[in-house]
Formats: structure tokens, sequence, C-alpha cells
């Protein structure tokens, strides 16, 4: 109701302008008490400018140069964990350009991109709207190290570097709602010698902003690969026992009405299904959709699966005062698997040299789910 009232005094003209996306997103990191004042912070009011394509067809200026080189040099800031107020960001040593390039090319869209972004074009771009408030990056050219002006962080000792990541995923993943980009894409990383170039850019769309409809088909792609490295032995008879290839199968497209059942693995007759909640009663409907047979589940989180399941079973035993029914249910949960599974699983196709496989099976399984037709 808040936004809602937000919505339309700013449709009255009362309110700055900022793309809807990013008020969301601001107002989910932080609350919507403190929006007006976050938008006025000068770099998110440069990223806003530089996101106008996130709603506009594939040729419209994306501007990845300069998002990217912000992204990466946050991205940076963050992974070492100087959002956190303890860490004293001044006495950082700065990050190397190799490892900040090599990021920028890795993203979605960024693998024709040149240094003049982190070098200088960015801040070039910056001053000449916001002259008084100094560089995005900070460089040290002798060195070559690089850092954030972290004065641009922060509004009010609130932090703001998650949410600036948070607002390029989220542009990134409309600019990627174009398929034929996507799929493109995929086809230019076949060329790619770089095998870690691959990763990344498979790691990327499993993240847990990712699309989830493109979560589904590589969380697939991954598992399938991952799967067909073992096998088990079986047979009618004992005499008669033969090996056989695990196969993982995709029932249905991701929209489907599948009855709970998105990947079956073959001969084990293990069935799969991909979510994004961690809401026990879906759980619990997508078991009663199978009449309770033993489901996998896999989740577009990053926590543990550990941790997955404790808040699935506490969530559930806080609902439920019959015990045994629960412990029905939860007996029926026969896996979970997260993204951090998912990247272990990506670590151990790659040492079978198995990831190009990985990205025909995406390929593939994009082209099926929107009719694509790659000679077009």
């Amino acid at each position: 109701m808040l936004y809602l009232t937000y919505i339309i005094k700013k449709q009255k003209g009362g309110l700055r302008t900022m793309h809807e996306f990013i008020e969301e997103i601001i107002v989910e990191n932080h609350g919507l008490e403190k929006l007006e004042k976050i938008k006025e912070n000068k770099l998110l009011q440069f990223i806003n400018d530089k996101t106008n394509a996130y709603n506009k067809g594939a040729k419209s200026r994306a501007n990845y140069g300069s998002l990217f080189a912000i992204y990466v040099i946050i991205d940076d800031y963050i992974i070492n964990e100087y959002d956190n107020k303890e860490n004293d960001y001044n006495e950082y040593e700065g990050a190397s350009f190799s490892p900040l390039f090599n990021k920028m090319r890795s993203l979605p869209f960024g693998s024709k991109l040149q240094n003049h972004a982190l070098n200088n074009r960015t801040n070039s771009e910056f001053k000449k709207k916001y002259n008084n408030h100094g560089d995005i990056i900070i460089r040290d050219q002798v060195r070559q190290k690089y850092w954030v002006n972290e004065e641009l962080l922060y509004i009010n000792e609130v932090n703001i570097s998650k949410t600036i990541i948070d607002i390029i995923e989220k542009y990134i993943e409309f600019r990627k709602g174009n398929l034929a980009e996507f799929i493109d894409d995929c086809y230019e990383l076949k060329k790619e010698k770089d095998i870690n170039k691959i990763i990344e850019f498979i790691s990327f769309h499993i993240s847990p902003n990712a699309d989830a409809r493109r979560f589904e088909i590589i969380s697939f792609a991954i598992l399938k690969n991952y799967y067909k490295s073992f096998s088990i032995w079986y047979g009618e008879y004992e005499d008669n026992i033969k090996k056989e290839p695990l196969n993982l199968y995709k029932t249905g497209r991701t929209n489907a009405n599948d009855g709970g059942i998105d990947f079956i693995l073959l001969p084990k007759g293990e069935v799969f299904q991909v979510t994004e909640t961690i809401d026990f009663g879906k759980y619990f409907l997508d078991i009663d959709k199978l009449n309770k047979f033993p489901i996998s589940f896999v989740v577009k989180v990053d926590e543990d699966a550990k941790q997955i399941f404790e808040k699935i079973k506490n969530s559930a035993e806080k609902k439920y005062e019959d015990t045994i029914v629960v412990k029905k249910y939860l007996d029926c949960i026969n896996k979970i698997i997260t993204i951090s599974d998912l990247k272990q699983n990506i670590s151990f196709i790659y040492k079978k040299n198995n990831i190009n496989d990985v990205l025909e099976d995406i390929i593939k399984e994009s082209e099926v789910e929107y009719n694509y037709d790659s000679k077009l």
C-alpha cells in the first residue's frame, strides 16, 4: 500500500523519477521510507541514466562498458567485505587490472569490451554530469590498482553497494530477456578457447537473481552432464546384471503443467522439481502431486542444502502439530540441490573436460523451449 501511494505521487510529478525496477530494488533492500533519500545518490542517478535501454530493443545503446566497470569494482569491494564498516577500505591494496577486466568480459554481452571504460571513460562520463563528486573509479596508473570511490556508496550511513550490484544484474537480466541474444552469446562462446569464460557465463545465469526459466534450462544441462559420468548395475536376474549409464531427461517445457516432474533420471527413476522458493507448502504440494513419491528439489538459492532443509522442516513443524504427518512429507524430500551444489557439479564436469557439452545442451534446450531456429 505504501509503495502504491508512492507510485501515485510520482505520477503526479511530486517525486524524483527513476526506473521502476531500480526503485523496487531500493525499496526491497532498504525500505520505502529511505527511497527518496537514496535516490539522491549521484552514482545511482548516473546508473539510472545508463540503464535507459532496460525495456528497449537489442539495438538500443546498452552502455555495458560503464555499467560493467562499475559492477566489477563494486563486486571486488563486496567480495573483500569492505561493505562491512568493521573493515577499513583505506587500507585495501587495490584490485588489479587483469581480474577486473576479465570479469567485465566474462559477463553477458561483455566479451568484446575494451579497457577504456575501466580506465577513464566511466569517470569522464560521470564528471560531465556530476563534476563536484569526484571519480567513480580511483586508479593508481603506476601500480595498475583500482578502487571504488567509497563516498559514493553511502547515503546517511546506508551502504548501497549491494543495491547497485542488484540493479546492474537486474538490468542484465532485462537485456538477456531477448532470447536471440542469449543463444547468440552461447554460439559465440562455442568459439571461445578459454573454458573459464564459459564457466563464468554459466555460473552467472544460475545466480539467485537469474531468470527462472533460464535457471531451469541451465541447471538441467549441468545435472545431465554431471550424472552421465556415473553408472549403476541392475538386471532382472542375478546372473544377468548390466551396467547402465545414468541419463537425465527433461520432461517438458519450463511453464508446462508437468504434475510435479521437471527432470527424471533413468534408470534410477529419480524425479526432480525446480523451484525458487523455500516455502514448505510448495514442496508438500509437489509431493502430493506424485502421491508422496520421493522428489529431489533443485532450488534457486545460494544457501547450503542442509540449511534449506532445516528451514523447511522448522516452518512445517510450526504450522502443523501432527509431527508424524510432517515427517512423512519430509521423508519424501529425497535431495535438495542448491546453486552452490550446481557450481560444485560444474567443477566436476570441468575436470571431466565436458564443459562444452553443457553449453551444447543449454543451446539445444533453449531452442526447444522457445521454438527458436538458429538459422533464421
